[in-house]
């Protein structure tokens, strides 16, 4: 069976793989619509997979310990 990869499995991989990140570096990378992007850190944050910290110059994502520990 063929594995079938959506934009938000790109985007937590990215995060994933990083520990640490920025909006601005995932937007640069992965060549993600900004709209579409904000969707998709709102549902992995929802579902405890990430952290958000939002910041006057950019959004700071994390995963991991941090990740747990900010979403409770």
């Amino acid at each position: 069976m063929r594995e079938i990869r959506t934009g938000i499995d790109k985007v937590f991989d990215f995060i994933q793989e990083r520990g640490k990140t920025t909006k601005k570096e995932i937007l640069r990378e992965l060549y993600v619509d900004a709209d579409e992007l904000d969707k998709y850190l709102v549902v992995l944050q929802e579902n405890h997979l990430i952290a958000v910290r939002y910041a006057l110059t950019d959004t700071y994502l994390s995963i991991g310990e941090e990740a747990i520990a900010t979403s409770y």
